[in-house]
């Protein structure tokens, strides 16, 4: 018995044969195969047996039970069928080093060092004649320097951290492997080096500023008699609080001396951010060892958390926030301008009243939660970036 089906570009031919299930078939290829090329294999319990008319240069190949693959084996096919493959692996390579790189730079707090240049940079601006080319030039400069000395501080901390990662954080790209050891230490090296020569070129506020914010990301991660700050209480208090306080004072001077050739003068609004994230400083230093302090417990760490204890530095953190921004709606009130009076006593009152309701829903017993009321600090400091131009 023989039962033929043809098609356009393919014909089929069923014979019964002594072998119980055995098809045997013949196939015309498309049209973009060799012209007169014809296939015939037997298909029996999954195995494919193929033949092909000697002077044609394409074969079939059988994947799966219901998948056909032709293939050219011809020197030009080959090599177009190749980068065919690697274009449609290569976005999937990509999105997944991007995802990488992501997860290594932490961009939320990323986020927040742009928003802290640009509100710096804006401060000592007192006329649109003082937005001319050269302004733009020095901000660029101001926020470009700040941000490689931010991606070197992060990987520094990862680099020492790699150990204690794999219990506290094993999601992280180096602590999981998605990093290498050697990638790291060079991004790290690269990205301190690159930070502080462009601070140079900069301005002598830049400089300096971005030296001191390096010697203290260094005190705080670096692994050396001496420094290690982090798990000190006292100590991670004082390097984060160096960290702002230097990438502020040398944002401002380096805008308001060297790029608007103004006389130093420290203005009502660039105190009140020193002092604002100074406090700000010291709440995120200690909410960020409560999810973490399992891993902290074991690597011998007397920060503040392993000391008096979770609930304790949660609520205390969160009460002095708490004041900060109910003593700064009420500083609006003396304000000169009604304008900025408005704006700073709604905004940081409603903020209070943001902040309690999220410290009231989190959970202390999952590190999931504790790490998001942490995350949020971050936020809550880009936000204040907005308001401080008002105070003044």
């Amino acid at each position: 018995m023989v039962s033929i089906c043809t098609s356009p570009s393919i014909s089929i031919t069923k014979y019964t044969t002594p072998h119980q299930g055995s098809l045997l078939r013949s196939l015309k290829p498309f049209s973009s195969q060799k012209p007169g090329a014809r296939i015939e294999y037997k298909l029996q319990q999954n195995q494919i047996f193929c033949a092909m008319r000697k002077d044609s240069q394409t074969s079939l190949t059988h994947t799966h039970e219901n998948e056909l693959l032709f293939k050219d084996k011809s020197p030009s096919r080959e090599k177009g069928r190749l980068s065919a493959t690697s274009s449609e692996n290569a976005p999937s390579s990509f999105s997944t080093k991007l995802d990488v790189f992501i997860k290594f730079v932490r961009p939320v707090a990323m986020i927040t060092i742009i928003g802290n240049t640009i509100c710096m940079s804006i401060l000592p601006v007192q006329t649109l004649t003082d937005l001319s080319p050269r302004y733009f030039i020095g901000v660029a400069q101001a926020i470009t320097s700040m941000v490689l000395m931010y991606l070197f501080n992060i990987a520094v901390n990862q680099v020492f951290d790699v150990e204690l990662d794999k219990v506290n954080k094993p999601y992280l790209p180096l602590a999981s492997g998605g990093i290498s050891m050697t990638s790291a230490v060079l991004f790290t090296i690269l990205t301190g080096a690159l930070s502080i020569t462009l601070g140079y070129f900069s301005s002598p506020a830049m400089f300096y500023g971005l030296v001191a914010f390096f010697l203290s990301a260094c005190a705080y991660s670096v692994n050396f008699p001496l420094l290690r700050w982090k798990h000190n209480a006292l100590g991670a208090i004082i390097s984060i609080m160096l960290w702002g306080i230097s990438l502020q004072t040398s944002v401002f001077f380096h805008i308001q001396h060297y790029v608007l050739r103004k006389p130093m003068v420290l203005s009502k609004s660039f105190i009140y951010a020193i002092i604002f994230q100074s406090i700000l400083s010291i709440a995120i230093a200690t909410l960020k060892d409560i999810p973490d302090v399992e891993g902290d417990k074991a690597n011998g760490s007397t920060n503040l958390t392993i000391l008096i204890g979770k609930e304790k530095v949660f609520w205390g953190s969160t009460s002095l926030m708490l004041a900060t921004y109910i003593g700064t709606a009420a500083f609006g009130a003396t304000l000169p301008i009604l304008k900025n009076k408005i704006i700073i006593m709604i905004a940081h009152s409603a903020i209070a009243v943001f902040l309690w309701l999220q410290a009231k829903q989190t959970n202390l017993a999952d590190d999931a939660s504790t790490q998001s009321y942490y995350l949020l600090m971050w936020k809550l400091k880009t936000i204040e970036f907005l308001l401080i131009p008002f105070v003044g």
